[in-house]
């Protein structure tokens, strides 16, 4: 699930987060058809099929300030294991904020075509269980790789060029599976500069719940992760969540469900 955060809400209306309206988009699979729900604290209405493929996750730039372009970058897997992943890239378009009544808030969806994630370096990426965020223009997507790569965990960086992305790098990081990423915002806006990027996976070796954090290897160009130098156990043997949010929330691990805190 992605979020992006439009404004304050008057009164007591508590269906968002703590008084404030997001834009929402959720994305999963029914079978070999990825669907979509998006809303502002509701997706409650009618859902989407914008591709056919398998794991999917979405990730919206919680970073960008033109409310009628807001990026959002989805990525899959095709519909076996260890298959190419692809991406789309899509926008929202949110109108004036209804303060009092946020779900009847315009906002448009609009998805363009599915790519592969390829770099002219390093080739096509194969694998599965995908994760992504997205903040500032800038991608990261972490997986498990494909045969031959089995157990290790691979992370991709790409820019953000229109409804396309150009990847720069590809680099494995550690072992494991369930890969997790998030980053964690500013704490005003604009925000303009992610401080932390957050990845969890579960251990190859223990099963248990690991994380990783790391910053970019350039702030201002980033081509690459610089990464704390090892995993670091949980000691909790459930599957966690590393999550973007554009909130004073840096990141949350909530076991089996996306959380927030305030």
């Amino acid at each position: 699930m992605g979020l992006y955060r439009i404004g304050n809400v008057s009164g007591n209306y508590l269906s968002g987060i703590y008084a404030v309206a997001d834009a929402i988009l959720e994305v999963y699979q029914s079978g070999s058809k990825l669907m979509c729900l998006a809303g502002v604290n509701d997706v409650s209405g009618a859902t989407q099929q914008y591709y056919s493929g398998a794991a999917p996750s979405v990730s919206v730039d919680a970073y960008a300030t033109n409310r009628s372009s807001i990026p959002f970058v989805e990525v899959h897997q095709g519909s076996s294991e260890h298959s190419q992943l692809y991406y789309h890239v899509g926008h929202f378009n949110i109108g004036t904020l209804n303060t009092s009544n946020p779900p009847a808030t315009a906002l448009t969806t609009t998805w363009s075509s599915s790519h592969p994630i390829s770099g002219s370096a390093f080739g096509n990426a194969y694998g599965t269980s995908p994760s992504v965020v997205v903040a500032n223009g800038y991608v990261v997507v972490v997986f498990v790789g494909s045969p031959g790569k089995h157990g290790n965990l691979w992370y991709d960086i790409g820019k953000l060029d229109g409804d396309t992305i150009t990847w720069v790098s590809q680099e494995n990081y550690s072992n494991g599976s369930n890969p997790s990423v998030g980053m964690t915002p500013t704490y005003s806006q604009p925000y303009f500069n992610p401080s932390t990027i957050i990845e969890t996976h579960l251990s190859a070796t223990t099963g248990e719940v690991t994380y990783r954090y790391g910053t970019w290897n350039n702030q201002s160009s980033p081509s690459g992760i610089s990464w704390s130098t090892s995993d670091v156990s949980t000691g909790i043997n459930s599957c966690y969540v590393a999550l973007d949010q554009n909130a004073a929330a840096g990141f949350v691990w909530t076991p089996q469900r996306i959380g927030v805190t305030q």
